[in-house]
This record gives structure tokens, C-alpha cells and sequence, in this order.
């Protein structure tokens, strides 16, 4: 008896209990071509155009521009003037230089204009350089000659014109510092009145005070409780010029209780002879006489006063009557 192996066994269960896997038909290659073989189906393949060659129709043939023919006689098509730059070289001339024709403007503007000497000053600047350009260009610069002239011109009218200012800014400085100003001295004394804008120029003095004074005619009685007082004045001419002066006009009084009184006009007093209404003083000629006054017959003329209207800037005189 023959013993089977135990692997056999156990194969032969593993096979019952697990198949082999189902066979499936495997593809069919076609076959190779050969001897006999039917051959696969032809396709039209896509036919190409006759190639050109001798006998064969040719394409269509379309006309080709033409183009203008050249030569003898044949209209040329129309030339344009091509810009023409400016030959360089000897003899050939050179744009303009500055002239100086803008300076010589200016200058003659500026000598005009003046400008209280300041357009005199850079009419000459500028005239100067316009000549000295027009010059070195070859030219002659007119506007620039001429602003020149007007500039000197009007530098010199310039220290003129200043000149006169300040000889007449001293004149009216010394003339205006008198204004208000009194000078004092007592009676019998002589004072200086001047007035350098006019050419007046006295010395005056109060010579006397006669107080009361008699009236001098029927027509010079005082008004009650007043009595007439007369002041001598002698008055001498030192200026350059005649002067016509009014003392009844330009002398006041004031008395004791400090009352101002102005002349009494048309009343006359013995012993002094008055001034006349219209006089006229030569230079170097002396003139003397009394105003009158009317005068509070308790109070007595304390200080006298003589202020020329005809020099506003003349300086007053003023005595004491002690």
C-alpha cells in the first residue's frame, strides 16, 4: 500500500476549496501580410495639381503696375525746393552783433524821465555802454548819444536844483526860528527886528512913555475913565530894500493888571508928533513919532510891544516900563 504525502493532501483541499481563476479568450492578432493575404482597404489619397510643364494650360496671368517710363523727353515728376541753409565761409557775412540799440532806448528814456537826477545818473551808465557796444559792432548809436547829453544835462539841473534847496532851506531856517521868538530890553533901549526872507531888517527903540498925554486937538478926547497914553518909537532902516512900516498897527501896550490894548487911531497928543498913515522907509533912513493909546486911567503901561505884520518871520520886540 502505498502512503500518499501529507503536502499532497493538503494541496488537493486548498484546490477544492479555492478554483483556479476563470481563462478568458485571448485578442486575435491580425494576420501578417503575405503571399495570399488579403490586402486592407485603399483610401483615395488627395491629388495634387499638375505640375507645370510643357503642353500644361498656365495660370491666369493679371496686369502688373506700370510704371512711369524713364528718359529722354519723359515729364519728370514735380521738384520741391529743398530749404537752403546759409553758406559758411570766407566773405560770407555774419548775423548782426549788439549794437547797443536796447541801452541806447533805455538811456534816452531814463534822460528823459529824470527821476530827480537818479534817471540822469543811469541815462549816462546805459549812454556810455551803448556807444561803447555800437562801437565795437561798427555803428553809431544816435539814441545812445543823445540819452548820454540828456543825462549830463540833468545831473547838472540836479546840484542846481539841490543847491537851491539847501540855500533856501537855510534862508527859511533862520527866517522861521524868530517866529515867537520876543526880544526883551528895557525903554531907551534898541532891539533888532529882521526877517532874512523879506530883506527887512530895522532897529528899533521905544524912546519914551508919556503917561497921561494931553490930547492933541478936539477930536482926540479920551472916553471916561481912560486916559491917553503915548509911546515914541524911533525906527531905523538897516535892510537892503524900503519898507513900508506901520507902527500904529504893529504896536500894542499892556498894563499893570496885564490888559492889552491896541492903538487908539486918529487921536493925536501934544509933544508928539504921530506917524504918518502911509509911510515909506528907504534903506539907512531913521523916522520917529507916538502911537496912542487909550488906557484904564488906574493902571499904568507896564510893557510895550511891536510885532511888524508886513514880516510874518520876523522876530517881536518888547521893553519893560519899569
Amino acid at each position: 500500500m502505498q502512503r500518499s504525502k501529507p503536502n499532497d493532501s493538503i494541496w488537493n483541499m486548498s484546490y477544492e476549496n479555492n478554483p483556479p481563476p476563470p481563462q478568458y479568450p485571448q485578442p486575435q492578432m491580425p494576420p501578417q501580410q503575405g503571399y495570399g493575404t488579403p490586402m486592407p482597404a485603399q483610401f483615395p489619397q488627395p491629388q495634387m495639381p499638375p505640375q507645370q510643364g510643357y503642353g500644361a494650360p498656365m495660370p491666369p496671368q493679371y496686369p502688373q503696375p506700370q510704371m512711369p517710363p524713364q528718359g529722354y523727353g519723359v515729364p519728370m515728376p514735380p521738384q520741391y525746393p529743398q530749404p537752403q541753409m546759409p553758406p559758411q565761409g570766407y566773405g560770407v557775412p555774419m548775423p548782426p552783433a549788439n549794437d547797443g540799440g536796447g541801452l541806447g532806448v533805455a538811456s534816452l528814456i531814463f534822460g528823459i524821465i529824470w527821476l530827480g537826477g537818479l534817471g540822469s545818473l543811469l541815462a549816462v551808465i546805459f549812454g556810455v555802454s551803448s556807444r561803447s557796444k555800437a562801437k565795437r559792432a561798427g555803428r553809431s548809436s544816435g539814441l545812445g548819444t543823445a540819452g548820454l547829453i540828456l543825462g549830463i544835462l540833468g545831473i547838472l539841473g540836479s546840484i542846481v536844483f539841490y543847491s537851491l534847496i539847501v540855500v533856501a532851506g537855510v534862508a527859511v531856517h533862520d527866517a522861521v526860528k524868530h517866529i515867537g521868538t520876543v526880544t526883551t530890553a528895557n525903554v531907551g533901549q534898541s532891539i533888532n527886528i529882521s526877517d532874512s526872507t523879506q530883506g527887512y531888517n530895522i532897529s528899533i527903540v521905544a524912546s519914551r512913555v508919556i503917561d497921561p498925554a494931553s490930547p492933541g486937538d478936539q477930536f482926540s478926547t479920551p472916553a471916561a475913565g481912560t486916559n491917553l497914553v503915548g509911546i515914541e518909537f524911533k525906527i531905523t532902516n538897516n535892510g537892503t530894500t524900503t519898507i513900508q512900516p506901520t507902527p500904529s498897527v504893529d504896536a500894542t501896550v499892556i498894563d499893570s493888571a496885564g490888559t492889552s490894548y491896541n492903538s487908539s487911531i486918529g487921536d493925536t497928543i501934544q509933544g508928539c508928533p504921530a506917524f504918518a498913515s502911509n509911510l515909506s522907509l528907504a534903506p539907512g533912513s531913521t523916522i520917529d513919532g507916538c502911537v496912542v493909546f487909550a488906557v484904564d486911567a488906574n493902571r499904568k503901561v507896564s510893557t510895550i510891544q511891536y510885532s511888524p505884520a508886513s514880516a510874518i518871520f520876523a522876530n517881536s520886540a518888547q521893553w519893560n516900563n519899569p
